[in-house]
């Protein structure tokens, strides 16, 4: 989760908790009741984009795990087997391998494999390595997507409720324009910045 996003996540739960301390008869009732609804939605949203980032992660660890076996098995391969590069085998970029395999497999099933400098074993090896590469690809895509898809919705979330904080920042002031002490426990609870938890609370 972003850190900007963090951060406004936890102002809203001082919030939160602030408002929900007030015994003498909160002010705009109409709008703490719109609030804790949009504190509900945060909850739902929030949980949903971690869990989109845990899924993400898996799939990052996916691919690379994927890619990484695509590269270890092309390299070890005798040198007649990959194109004359002008850096030295270790040193060519991933890409370059990868695209190296492709061609390689494409080249095997079109000719056959000793055309390919290889064994059928090993243009079957190469065909599976590079199967699971492209499954690992195309999942890792799929999380990304979900993701973005869960933090654009989370962050338009936010901003509905940063125009209703804003809202309730002239009722709190009215309310309480005689009560230094409210209304600085008011603007502590809006600012944002590290370290100022806690968490984004439920709004049970």
């Amino acid at each position: 989760m972003a850190t900007g996003i963090a951060r406004q996540l936890n102002m809203v739960g001082r919030v939160w908790n602030l408002v929900r301390s007030y015994a003498d008869g909160s002010p705009a009732r109409g709008l703490l009741e719109e609030f804790a609804g949009r504190v509900a939605r945060l909850n739902v949203l929030a949980a949903a984009l971690a869990s989109r980032g845990q899924s993400l992660s898996r799939a990052q660890t996916a691919f690379e795990h994927a890619e990484r076996e695509v590269r270890v098995w092309m390299l070890g391969r005798p040198a007649t087997a990959i194109p004359i590069h002008p850096v030295p085998r270790g040193r060519l970029p991933t890409p370059v391998v990868i695209r190296t395999a492709w061609s390689t497999l494409a080249a095997g099933r079109r000719f056959g494999a000793a055309r390919a400098r290889m064994s059928e074993v090993d243009l079957e090896v190469l065909a599976d390595l590079l199967a699971r590469y492209d499954l690992a690809t195309r999942t890792l895509l799929h999380r990304r997507l979900e993701t973005v898809s869960a933090e654009a919705e989370l962050t338009a979330e936010l901003d509905a409720t940063n125009e209703l904080l804003a809202a309730l920042d002239e009722a709190i002031c009215s309310r309480f324009r005689s009560d230094p002490g409210r209304l600085m426990a008011w603007a502590q609870a809006r600012r944002l910045g590290p370290g100022l938890g806690p968490e984004l609370p439920t709004a049970a």
